[in-house]
């Protein structure tokens, strides 16, 4: 028998991957049909079979809606494939569905009923495969990734390109003499080329176990690029940054601990390592085990960093605790020098996973000292498309790492993410402690976006979900049970009926046609029970992401401040079992995974920051070069005599000077700024302290404290003051014994950010004011020659306005500085003052213990009370407020003594170029001269088109 040639349809590589439009128009092709009429009668019965398999397949990509057209073709007693506009009908219904939206099947086809009678069809001919493209996945729905702003942001760079490619299509701009040429076409291709700058930081946080590095994985699309964790015991959790670079390979950095920070943790296990090794045996079980923990801890962590050299270990204890803390600072100093922290370029994902491995992971031999206890962070470096626009993903420690060091770096890291993640398994969510923990820290430290990730979404059990979920959920996923049951039931007949087949010693050619006819079936059968495998897979993980997201919602929503908390809930294994299969099989997956989602949600935390930096690029920057072009092409326009150029000059100088005694002398405005700062600081806080009155609060609380059993009171110090139990419900011992202080600052405080504010304000007003000046100068002073003023006009109205963004995007900075300096000065979290300043009590009072004699309880109570009863305690937290904050101010008076200084040296290049210098490069080439003059005049009116289009 005769093949009949069956349809053939191409999916071309333009088509978007998940059916979205990357700020473009959704280009969709059109089917190729390729339709030959059958070669006998015998064939003709296959025609039915031939047409649903085709339409059946494109229905497959474009949505199981098609399959309802499909049926009204193939209900047409047509003896023949002549009637080829009922096929085309079908593909044209199922391209516009494909344009309008992915329909809610995600691409499945409809299931079979148990009643259904088996299909007969043939395979249409393969297309192209195409695998699944993350750079192409739709952006965020916002303002700067409105198709509108996005083109026009394009149009603008390729208009300067435009621009700087006349300027350097002559010799000047080459020429070592032709300086003011030279710097335009430089700054011309350097606005070309321009990227917004900005970054932000999301970090992602949990316990052990919790997914967060398949998660990154996902996110990033790196498999197996982020260390697992590790079952050792000692913790090998380091902080690592994943940031962008072009390169297609990747580059690792590491950032070591100093020699100071490495001997307070040093100091820290070795007491512990001594406390119990020395009085384990007269301990209570309660204590035992709570010591033991903490010395084997410092026992895992002594043998990573030295190895070998601790030999039997008995010197730990037999030698005084500062000859061996003087041996470790002699072996820290030299493992420190030693530890390459320069940056490793060049890797592939293996050989970076590998380095990553190697840097966190335990020795792989007694004598071996391991890298991890000596490191800080890593900083990652790849070419990956969440990364590509400034955003930065930060993989941190628990906040409930016994490493005290460690957790002090997630906690202090927590303060400057934009956007944090606490990472969770599903099944745990609504109980997990380090949800609770960091949504506790985000209280207490006034963080406000926290969301929550569930992982391991598509781990389901449907015959457990039935169980557990009530009426109508429980019947759904009952009816999708039996859908599943219907399509294993029709693979086994087939596989039965074939088997019957092959076990025949011969075939007849019907018996082969029939053969044919099943392994046809057979596949049409599997892609149906892999429909409906999916319409149940995709069934439960909706009805538990649904009701675990609503549970923590409610849960943790009143404690963030705009009373709603984002939860997505992922599937790691999900995502990568599908990502490299055909796109069109893989995406229903990849959507269900969320991670498309969660990487969308992420790069729109850029967004705010792009959209400003964009705007100014294209109102402000873009305008200035244009007017500085116009000054120089003015310069050596007109038939002015000498002595008006001279004229011109000397107003020009005038000016100038005026500008720099605004913008950068001693006496400017401007930099008054820190001295008035500080002054604010010092009144309106400083000077309101009341020292004798937060010392008496405080003893109150220890008082309070002290009338607790011994063990709860000895419970709360070994947790560092934060604890809860059943008896006394929970505390926070820092908070308690700041209360006094933090009620008197509280007005104070409130009051120099409004100082902050208004000076931010006074500052952006002085430059408003600036260019009113420079404007009614000009105007004035060169009256009688507008082409001349109009432009140079243009040009420092623009370069001052971006002035006027800098001082405000340093005060901005400085703000949130001062955000966080009220977070370390007056909450209670582990890295505040108050909460380093307890530590040292903290865990003397825990080494109080029974093996000590009777008065162990007393003991403590008095450790806690002596460091709360004195007022130097007060005194010394003020001060260090005091110094951070001057430190703060200093800091942003450099940064903007040094950025207006920049702006000063860019507003005088423009006056440069009335030099005679100027007029004298375009007497060299009066042809490049004309040419720019045209390139400009095309380019302003352009960029006023531009504009008003989004601005409309």
């Amino acid at each position: 028998m005769a093949d009949i040639p069956i349809p053939l349809i191409e999916d071309g590589p333009s088509a978007q991957p998940d059916g979205e439009t990357n700020g473009r128009t959704s280009r969709h092709p059109t089917p190729i049909l390729v339709l030959t009429p059958p070669s006998s009668s015998s064939s003709r019965s296959k025609a039915d079979s031939i047409q649903r398999s085709a339409a059946a397949q494109w229905a497959n990509i474009n949505g199981g809606s098609a399959r309802k057209n499909l049926d009204g073709v193939t209900q047409q007693s047509s003896p023949d494939l002549n009637n080829v506009a009922a096929v085309s009908g079908v593909f044209d219904v199922a391209g516009q569905e494909r344009v309008q939206g992915t329909s809610p099947d995600w691409g499945y086809p409809t299931l079979r009923s148990a009643s259904t009678p088996r299909r007969r069809r043939r395979r249409s001919s393969s297309r192209t495969r195409y695998c699944y493209d993350v750079a192409g996945e739709a952006p965020p729905q916002d303002d700067f990734n409105t198709p509108s702003f996005k083109a026009a942001f394009r149009d603008i760079k390729t208009v300067v390109s435009n621009v700087a490619e006349v300027l350097g299509s002559g010799l000047l701009h080459n020429d070592a003499d032709s300086t003011i040429v030279s710097h335009l076409h430089e700054n011309a291709r350097a606005l070309a080329g321009f990227q917004c700058p900005s970054t932000r930081t999301v970090g992602f946080v949990g316990d052990s176990g919790a997914g967060k590095s398949s998660l990154i994985n996902s996110l990033l699309d790196a498999k197996d690029l982020a260390r697992m964790s590790n079952s050792g015991r000692a913790c090998t959790c380091v902080a690592t940054e994943y940031r962008f670079h072009e390169e297609i390979n990747l580059a690792v950095q590491v950032e070591l601990f100093s020699l100071d920070e490495c001997l307070k943790q040093l100091t820290d296990l070795l007491q512990s390592y001594r406390n119990f090794k020395l009085n384990h045996g007269s301990m209570s079980p309660e204590e035992r085990q709570f010591f033991q923990d903490d010395s084997e801890l410092a026992q895992d962590t002594f043998r990573a960093m030295f190895g070998g050299r601790l030999g039997d270990e008995a010197f730990l204890i037999e030698k005084p605790e500062d000859a061996v803390l003087e041996t470790f600072k002699a072996w820290t100093e030299e493992a420190l020098g030693s530890q390459d922290t320069n940056m490793m370029p060049g890797l592939t994902l293996r050989e970076c996973s590998d380095r990553l491995t190697r840097l966190a992971s335990d020795r792989t031999s007694p004598d071996e000292m391991a890298t991890w206890p000596y490191i800080r962070k890593v900083k990652v470096f790849l070419n990956a498309h969440i990364l590509s626009k400034g955003l930065i993903l930060v993989d941190l420690p628990g906040l409930r790492d016994l490493n005290a060091a460690r957790r002090n770096v997630t906690e202090r890291f927590l303060l400057k993410c934009d956007d944090i993640f606490v990472v969770c398994n599903i099944d745990r969510a609504s109980t997990d402690l380090a949800v609770k923990n960091v949504f506790a820290l985000a209280k207490s430290a006034g963080l406000s976006r926290v969301g929550i990730i569930c992982t391991k979404s598509d781990i389901v059990n449907a015959e457990e979900a039935q169980k557990d979920h009530p009426e109508p959920d429980a019947q759904q996923i009952c009816r999708l049970r039996e859908a599943v049951d219907v399509e294993s039931k029709e693979l086994d007949e087939l596989a039965i009926d074939l088997q019957a087949l092959e076990d025949q010693p011969s075939l007849s050619a019907i018996d082969k046609d029939e053969r044919n006819d099943l392994y046809q079936q057979q596949s049409e059968a599997r892609k149906l029970k892999e429909a409906a495998d999916f319409k149940l897979l995709r069934h439960l993980i909706e009805i538990r992401n649904r009701n675990v997201s609503h549970t923590l919602k409610e849960s943790y929503g009143p404690l963030a401040p705009n009373q709603e908390v984002p939860v997505f809930c992922a599937g790691n294994k999900l995502y990568w079992d599908h990502r490299d299969k055909d796109r069109s099989v893989a995406l229903p997956y990849l959507k269900l995974s969320c991670i498309i989602d969660i990487r969308r949600h992420c790069i729109s935390i850029m967004s705010a920051s792009q959209h400003r930096a964009a705007v100014q690029y294209m109102r402000l920057s873009v305008h200035a070069l244009l007017a500085t072009i116009q000054v120089w092409l003015q310069s050596g326009a007109g038939d002015a005599d000498l002595e008006t150029k001279q004229g011109i000059r000397g107003t020009l100088d005038v000016l100038e000077a005026q500008l720099r005694r605004d913008l950068t002398s001693s006496t400017s405005v401007v930099n008054t700024i820190v001295r008035f700062l500080k002054l604010s600081f010092d009144e309106k806080v400083h000077r309101r302290h009341r020292f004798s009155d937060w010392s008496q609060t405080a003893q109150k609380a220890c008082k309070d404290w002290s009338m607790w059993h011994h063990s709860t009171y000895v419970a709360f110090c070994r947790n560092y003051g934060i604890h809860h139990t059943n008896k006394v419900g929970y505390h926070n011992w820092n908070e308690e014994a700041i209360k006094g202080m933090v009620r008197d600052i509280h007005e104070p405080w409130k009051e120099l950010l409004l100082t902050v504010q208004q000076q931010r304000g006074a500052s952006v007003d002085l430059f408003k004011s600036m260019v009113e000046r420079v404007t009614g100068y000009l105007e004035s002073e060169l009256g009688d020659f507008p082409d001349a003023a109009e432009p140079l006009t243009q040009a420092i109205e623009s370069q001052l306005s971006i002035a006027a963004n800098t001082v405000d995007e340093a005060f901005g900075c400085f703000e949130e500085q001062v955000s966080c300096l009220c977070v370390y000065a007056f909450s209670s979290i582990r890295t505040s003052f108050i909460g380093h300043t307890m530590e040292s009590a903290y865990r003397e009072s825990s080494f109080e213990h029974a093996s000590k004699g009777r008065d162990s309880h007393e003991r403590r109570k008095d450790i806690i009370g002596r460091k709360l009863s004195q007022e130097s305690i007060f005194r010394q937290l003020m001060k260090r407020c005091r110094e951070r904050f001057h430190h703060l101010a200093n800091g942003i008076q450099k940064t903007i003594r040094d950025n207006l200084a920049d702006h000063m040296d860019v507003i005088h290049g423009v006056l440069e170029i009335r030099s005679q210098n100027a007029a004298q490069e375009g007497e060299r080439d009066v042809h490049l001269r004309v040419r720019v003059d045209e390139a400009v005049r095309s380019a302003r009116a352009r960029h006023a088109s531009i504009l008003a289009s989004i601005a409309a």
